[in-house]
């Protein structure tokens, strides 16, 4: 069977061939080397798998293997995630005669497709009359689908650890709706729709008690294509589960999660080649996107029942609590508890989220930066927001001192110590309490690669299960037993993202794409 590393490796070359097309054309040698590199990878998954076909599937915008995101190779697939929901389709299938030529092929439709969008059935038909036979354009499964909510082995394991992400999924999916058509509306000149804002944001303030752990976790899916998007979700989770147990009422809790929504609204009218630029921005470049603030305001004054908590978010979330900051402060945009609120969600979501410029800083770390500028945040919400949060925030998943995988629940009195499932079987277990002392959390473990060992936890405890119940007539056979389960070979986790990154910080005003 194909690896997780293999299929992640044969998507990168596929999209490093892609991207040099598109930036140096397709006859530059980069992209000669790019497509040997490809298919030298595709000729070792024919060998890895023994299949006829070697696919690249896709899930709610991303990659996927077994239940698992390519995580990193999602980074470096945007532009061909982009190529292929231009023509609605799926993935990619690939025979065993696949050649050059019609790797050339792909990458001439799918810079086609980006330009000018096809249908599935036009994009398969212009491959045909270009003779291509050996690669098949794979039609799509969902519409901002969670994949292991609608089955598979993913959602049997959460089904089983007692998760109910079922039940949290049509609501997250109506928050990125509302986000991405806002993000397109913006970019094309439009006003947005607050209304659906708003409802949205009533939705999430009934959730967040009860389903916030969930939301988040769904949350924590890294959508590449739609990275701004996810932002503006998971700070308006945040800011809606902090500004809970602060006690808002419920009519502010709404207002909370429409601002927050919104409040990158004006990334719309930023150019997608510099908010996905690897590295750091030039000066002309970092110009252009501090305007994201100014450019959100216009946006949302242009639209019908917009709030002044919304436009105080767009406008101010970049505004220093000590006045400092951008854009420059206005008799009518003074900072408000909500608006500080959301810039601290903004800037602790970004340093501790993948981009495809940087990696994901651990929680401890954020926290490092956020309290070493004192003059940057409003003390009281940091301090409101680090408590709710803790240094393992719920919906994480985290390795125990014991070697166990589980997800944190809430947050405890002790911001080290919350209350986790201990996974695959979904037993709580407090941490604060005296009885577990000897128990605590030693790492996050990024969500792709916890799905995988979730899965692969729950499926070695059925077959265990099943074992056991055939052995019990039988002693011979479980002395057999005994011996398959000394076998096992558990693929080690690389905890090195999920730890946090060693490259530099840019810091929070100098490049924005952060937040």
């Amino acid at each position: 069977m194909i690896t997780h590393e293999r299929t992640g490796r044969l998507l990168i070359a596929l999209a490093s061939a892609l991207d040099h097309a598109i930036d140096r054309g397709i006859s530059d040698e980069s992209v000669d080397a790019s497509v040997a590199a490809f298919l030298a990878e595709l000729r070792t998954a024919f060998i890895e798998s023994g299949a006829p076909v070697v696919s690249l599937e896709m899930t709610s915008s991303l990659f996927q293997h077994k239940g698992g995101d390519l995580t990193a190779a999602n980074v470096r697939a945007r532009r061909q995630i982009e190529a292929l929901r231009a023509c609605d389709a799926g993935g990619l299938g690939f025979g065993r005669d696949t050649s050059e030529r019609e790797v050339r092929q792909l990458l001439m439709l799918s810079i086609q497709a980006r330009d000018h969008r096809l249908t599935l059935q036009d994009a398969r038909q212009v491959l045909v009359g270009r003779g291509v036979q050996s690669i098949q354009l794979l039609a799509a499964n969902d519409d901002y689908e969670w994949a292991p909510v609608g089955g598979g082995p993913a959602a049997d394991a959460f089904r089983i650890a007692g998760f109910e992400l079922e039940i949290a999924a049509p609501i997250y999916r109506s928050m990125a709706m509302v986000v991405d058509e806002a993000t397109g509306l913006a970019a094309s000149g439009h006003a947005v729709d607050m209304n659906a804002a708003r409802a949205v944001g009533e939705q999430m303030s009934r959730m967040v008690g009860k389903r916030y752990e969930d939301l988040m976790q769904l949350g924590e899916r890294p959508d590449f294509d739609l990275f701004t998007v996810q932002h503006s979700l998971r700070v308006a989770l945040m800011a809606t589960y902090v500004a809970s147990g602060l006690g808002a009422s419920p009519e502010t809790l709404t207002e909370i999660g429409a601002a927050g929504l919104m409040h990158d609204v004006g990334k719309g009218r930023i150019p997608a080649e510099i908010l996905s630029k690897p590295g750091r921005l030039d000066p002309e470049e970092r110009q252009i996107i501090q305007r994201h603030p100014q450019l959100g305001t216009e946006v949302l004054l242009d639209s019908p029942d917009v709030s002044p908590c919304a436009l105080g978010a767009a406008y101010g979330h970049h505004m220093r609590f000590d006045g400092k900051g951008y854009p420059k402060a206005r008799p009518w945009a003074e900072t408000s508890k909500i608006t500080s609120l959301i810039q601290v969600c903004d800037v602790f979501e970004a340093l501790t989220a993948r981009r495809p410029y940087k990696a994901p800083y651990s929680p401890a770390r954020a926290y490092r930066i956020l309290f070493a500028d004192p003059g940057a945040f409003d003390p009281a919400l940091l301090a409101a927001f680090t408590r709710a949060m803790g240094l393992f925030p719920p919906g994480r998943f985290v390795r125990m001192s014991d070697g166990r995988l589980a997800r944190v629940s809430q947050v405890g009195r002790a911001l080290d110590r919350p209350a986790v499932r201990m996974l695959p079987e979904g037993t709580l277990v407090d941490l604060g309490a005296p009885e577990h002392s000897k128990l605590s959390i030693v790492a996050l473990i990024e969500e792709p690669l916890a799905i995988r060992e979730l899965v692969e936890l729950t499926e070695r405890s059925r077959a265990e299960v099943a074992a056991l119940a055939q052995a019990a007539p039988h002693t011979e056979q479980g002395s057999s037993g005994a011996a398959n389960d000394g076998d096992r070979n558990d693929e080690p986790v690389d905890q090195s993202d999920a730890a946090g990154a060693d490259d530099a910080h840019c810091g929070h005003g100098e490049d924005c794409r952060l937040c």
